[in-house]
């Protein structure tokens, strides 16, 4: 269960990260690690024996904010995903406040995702606790409850909590411009995008138009660069940079020129060492909105903004990403629809196909909720 650390005003959160071995537990805990920004996460504490590289637990405490005064921190840990080092997974579940079960996809390891379900199980019992006073949730993809037959009800699984985000954009009371509802209703099974443009540095989904095409295209006019000629960087980049000091390999500068025929002719640096080309128009606007930041992030990629100690992430600005502020607040006050980010998930398509959206049918909140409660 969760602890209060009164004098530190800290409410602590314990989350296990568990399921089968090799099934991305670990894999997991490190992207998550790699993407929280310096000064809100902890050191990485890893345990290992000498002959299994995945006996091992990652410990990470993630700060998110405040509760009333509290500090909220998160600890993320892993289990071994061998049985047969049970101990060591027991110690771990105890005193969990949440867990993230891992399975592996591929069709061989379903008896492997069983056992570990059963073994999980069997240990959380020995703290007197069941699935059902740890709940699961399932988020993404989520359009008909008849799709969760085999998990609602299911006393191998407990408690089932269902997360949907999609579904109430399209309602009477949802604030989104009637443009955004009308789009949604003409999106193509493949016209989202999961993408990481995104100023937080994590995935996000969108619907697949000129805005998102654009950061994509600006991404891919691009080549990495080092100060001093090396081996593999012997060509000077004569293009799109002031100065001297941008050594790139010659297949690169071969692409760099191209693109400054084509008017991409301005060079920006990215926190990665590359440079992405775009259009001087392009590049006045991007770096206007970075000047522009209103900080409303915590840590922001694009900008390099920081809310507290020195205000910097200490990273360069990336101009492979955009001013999240300023595309959600256009879109949410009508601008057009193509310029700007456009939130949706995977299963938005359906919206298109779901006959209870027949003839432009907007429905309330109250009739949505009614509708999904009846398994469609």
């Amino acid at each position: 269960m969760s602890t209060i650390n009164f004098a530190n005003r800290e409410i602590n959160f314990k989350i296990v990260y568990y399921g089968p071995g090799l099934s991305g537990k670990t894999t997991n805990l490190k992207w998550i690690y790699s993407k929280v920004p310096e000064g809100r996460k902890g050191e990485m504490v890893s345990l290992a024996t000498e002959d299994e590289r995945t006996l091992f637990f990652d410990f990470l405490p993630l700060d998110i904010g405040e509760v009333k005064g509290f500090k909220t921190r998160f600890h993320l840990y892993t289990v071994p995903g061998q049985v047969f080092y049970n101990a060591s997974r027991k110690l771990i579940l105890r005193g969990v406040d949440g867990i993230v079960f891992v399975a592996d996809s591929a069709p061989n390891r379903l008896r492997a995702n069983a056992e570990s379900m059963r073994n999980m199980r069997e240990n959380l019992a020995e703290y007197g606790l069941t699935l059902d006073d740890v709940p699961i949730v399932m988020a993404g993809g989520v359009w008909f409850l008849r799709d969760w037959n085999n998990w609602i009800d299911n006393p191998e699984l407990g408690q089932i909590a269902f997360q949907l985000g999609t579904r109430p954009l399209l309602t009477q009371e949802s604030p989104i411009p009637q443009g955004w509802k009308d789009a949604l209703t003409k999106i193509p099974e493949d016209g989202v995008l999961l993408h990481q443009f995104s100023p937080t540095g994590f995935y996000s989904s969108a619907v697949i138009n000129p805005f998102l095409l654009e950061l994509q295209a600006r991404s891919e006019r691009q080549i990495a660069y080092v100060q001093a000629a090396d081996a593999e960087h012997t060509a000077q980049l004569d293009v799109g940079v002031k100065g001297k000091n941008f050594w790139v390999k010659p297949a690169d500068l071969m692409k760099a020129r191209e693109w400054d025929a084509r008017g991409f002719t301005v060079a920006l640096k990215t926190p990665d060492n590359t440079l992405v080309f775009v259009t001087p128009p392009s590049g006045e606007v991007i770096r206007k909105d970075q000047k522009d930041c209103m900080g409303c992030l915590s840590h922001c990629g694009f900008s390099s903004w920081k809310d507290h100690d020195n205000n910097s992430t200490g990273r360069l600005a990336d101009p492979r990403s955009f001013c999240i502020q300023k595309a959600l607040q256009n879109i949410a006050h009508g601008a057009p629809i193509d310029e700007n980010l456009m939130f949706a998930g995977h299963s938005a398509y359906l919206f298109g196909k779901d006959p209870f959206y027949s003839n432009g049918f907007v429905p309330t909140v109250q009739q949505l909720m009614d509708r999904i409660l009846t398994g469609d």
